[in-house]
């Protein structure tokens, strides 16, 4: 059954179809804010927190089919009959699953450095590393990260996980649903089989220096997006919004327009 997820809309005085955008694992819908304003100068925007993310509800269910439908329902509850669709990393999978699946609900896709494959799991260490923050003992944010550091160096990246840990009435807790995304993680790494094809414009969005869409997932990616184009963002990882937001923006609103 689908929830019903949190969202913020970006509003616009264009008339044009609204974009909606997906965040990745571990983030949520604020973390695509910062160009969603710029790109609702031009169309309006939905930013929804996935399941389990956010201020979304909590469920055992984490596959691409369960994170489909719940945004499906929002589309439907919203009165959207179709909508052009962004996904960065895991929200990128739920964009291609979902255009996969009902094509007929999705105009234009693109989708931020992720390919339509498995991959390794490449997060143990950061699973391992929140499991390790003493919420109960917690005296502050400092403290957490501290905790962090010490399987984590990358500070931009413990930053980005930090915005997950909120305090309660004195008691410090993690907004996601760390322990069922840590026992699902395999399943969050794949990308389910499918024979089905989608026959529309996509625009495939990769870092410079990320290997999320590498030569070797090319063949998968255009056999099931004959269409796709793939466009690099220079001097950018996987974070490719949050680390080149004007390269990132004027490529999507280039893709879209005059839509």
């Amino acid at each position: 059954m689908p929830l019903d997820l949190n969202y913020r809309e970006l509003a616009s005085e264009s008339s044009r179809r609204p974009l909606m955008m997906l965040h990745g694992l571990f983030g949520a819908a604020s973390n695509l804010q910062v160009v969603g304003r710029q790109i609702a100068r031009h169309r309006p925007v939905i930013l929804p927190d996935l399941r389990n993310h956010g201020r979304s509800p909590h469920a055992d269910d984490v596959s691409y089919q369960a994170m489909t439908e719940d945004i499906l329902h929002l589309m439907d509850e919203r009165g959207c009959d179709h909508v052009d669709l962004l996904g960065h990393s895991m929200g990128g999978k739920v964009a291609m699953w979902l255009a996969l699946n009902y094509p007929e609900r999705v105009n234009h896709l693109i989708v931020a450095d992720i390919s339509p494959v498995t991959y390794p799991n490449r997060f143990q260490q950061i699973i391992k590393a929140m499991q390790t923050v003493d919420l109960d003992h917690l005296g502050n944010r400092q403290q957490a990260d501290d905790y962090l550091a010490q399987y984590l160096s990358d500070a931009a990246l413990r930053g980005y996980l930090l915005q997950n840990l909120v305090n309660a009435n004195g008691q410090w807790s993690w907004r996601i649903n760390l322990d069922q995304l840590a026992g699902n993680i395999e399943c969050i790494m794949e990308f389910p089989q499918t024979s089905a094809e989608y026959a529309k414009p996509v625009l495939f969005l990769k870092g410079e220096n990320s290997d999320y869409i590498s030569q070797a997932n090319e063949e998968a990616l255009y056999r099931l997006f004959p269409l796709a184009e793939i466009k690099t963002i220079q001097n950018a990882g996987h974070w490719v919004y949050a680390e080149q937001p004007e390269s990132f923006t004027d490529r999507v609103c280039n893709f879209l327009s005059p839509a």
